[in-house]
């Protein structure tokens, strides 16, 4: 009996074979691309934190909207971003991480020039394409280096131009200011920002009666302004970030320094510079390269998806962010490759439409000069130069705190 049902088990299970070679096979899953990384430090906390937000804001936003759309060139869009404390050696170091641990495809720029300078070594360094929405000052881009790219139109020493511009075209010679203070963080940005007004101040017949500059973090400007005002300075000038430019304006006013015109570096460009001075912040000038109101093709489009993404219209940071992606995009698929080398030819050769316009780079990877200075009124920002970008007309002298 035992032999008649080894027997039958025999033939079931050849039967059962039989039939398993002959049913059709499945199609087996094609495994999923893998995803593409891309990397970046930013300034989560520290000093730079409060600009380093849009950054970090518009890279997210970017990669969400890829992902939606079906990822770059079929792979999901993945980002690793670290903090870097608003501390440049971490920021090298984060870099160095990302490209020999993390293995990233690709990399975003960190805020501020002075992560930006030791950063775009290592970029450099491993070929990677680096791509700087948050860094202008003119010395990341005398370098030679081959693979970074400023996606900002106009650098930190030409921040201030149109200022003098308008000064010079709607002010009378006899009224105009005499003399001007130079006060800035001792960080490459806000330096380099001076070294481009002042010779532009001298050439209008200004006389520098005051140069000092500060440390990082600094919060207690009263020595400084109170130097500003025994000198007589008509003009007070700040190369400054948001922290910075909102000290020097509040000391002002605490001391009853009231010169003709206040001039500050990314603090008034961001909308947080009206609430946290109010009345105090009308009157001050910034040159910066973007702004909402811009009527450049997809400008709506874009103000719309990060105000309904993030609940505030975005700032010149988070478009020259954007910027930095778009260009990363059409690279990309404009070349069919993550290679970085074959990305670093087809930027350098190449014009991007981007939220900022139209944008090519130059054998330093700096795209041509588009800013625009605005002045706080009534509580809003307006545009007051170039004049095809004005909102508003310019007002010189500021009034006295007192006369407000």
């Amino acid at each position: 009996m035992k032999g008649r049902i080894s027997t039958i088990v025999l033939l079931l299970a050849a039967v059962a074979m039989l039939a398993a070679g002959c049913a059709p096979k499945a199609t087996p899953t094609p495994e999923p691309a893998a995803p593409v990384v891309i990397g970046a430090a930013l300034s989560t906390t520290g000093s730079y934190a409060k600009s380093a937000a849009w950054h970090e804001e518009a890279y997210t936003m970017w990669a969400e909207e890829m992902n939606a759309a079906g990822g770059l060139l079929g792979r999901e869009v993945k980002l690793i971003m670290y903090d870097d404390e608003s501390d440049p050696t971490k920021t090298t170091s984060l870099y160095e991480r990302l490209i020999t641990q993390d293995n990233v495809d690709l990399l975003l720029g960190p805020y501020s020039s002075a992560c930006n300078f030791p950063s775009q070594a290592i970029a450099e360094q491993y070929d990677m394409v680096f791509l700087i929405s948050g860094g202008t000052s003119e010395s990341l881009y005398t370098r030679g280096f081959k693979y970074s790219f400023c996606t900002a139109p106009g650098l930190a020493d030409v921040y201030a131009d149109g200022f003098f511009k308008w000064l010079q075209d709607n002010v009378p010679e006899a009224e105009r200011p005499k003399s001007i203070a130079f006060l800035w963080e001792d960080t490459l940005f806000p330096e380099s920002c001076v070294l481009g007004a002042k010779p532009k101040a001298e050439a209008m017949g200004m006389e520098v009666v005051l140069e000092e500059k500060y440390a990082a973090g600094t919060t207690d400007f009263t020595s400084l302004i109170a130097k500003a005002k025994a000198a007589g300075a008509e003009v007070l000038f700040g190369g400054t970030y948001f922290p910075d430019s909102v000290g020097l304006v509040s000391t002002s006013s605490e001391l009853d320094f009231c010169p003709k015109a206040i001039w500050v570096s990314v603090g008034p460009s961001e909308p947080e510079f009206g609430t946290e001075l109010g009345e105090l912040a009308n009157y001050v000038w910034c040159g910066l390269h973007w702004e909402p109101t811009s009527r450049l093709p997809g400008i709506a489009e874009f103000v719309q998806k990060y105000s309904e993404r993030w609940g505030r219209d975005p700032d010149y940071h988070a478009a020259r962010a954007y910027t930095s992606c778009q260009i990363l995009q059409q690279a990309v698929e404009g070349t069919g490759s993550f290679d970085n080398k074959v990305l670093r030819e087809y930027i350098s050769t190449h014009t991007f439409d981007t939220v900022q316009g139209q944008l090519r780079f130059d054998e330093r990877g700096v795209p041509e000069e588009a800013m625009i200075q605005i002045q706080w009124q009534s509580g809003q920002k307006q545009g007051v130069h170039p004049p095809e970008a004005a909102t508003a007309e310019g007002i010189y002298p500021m009034p006295c705190w007192d006369e407000r």
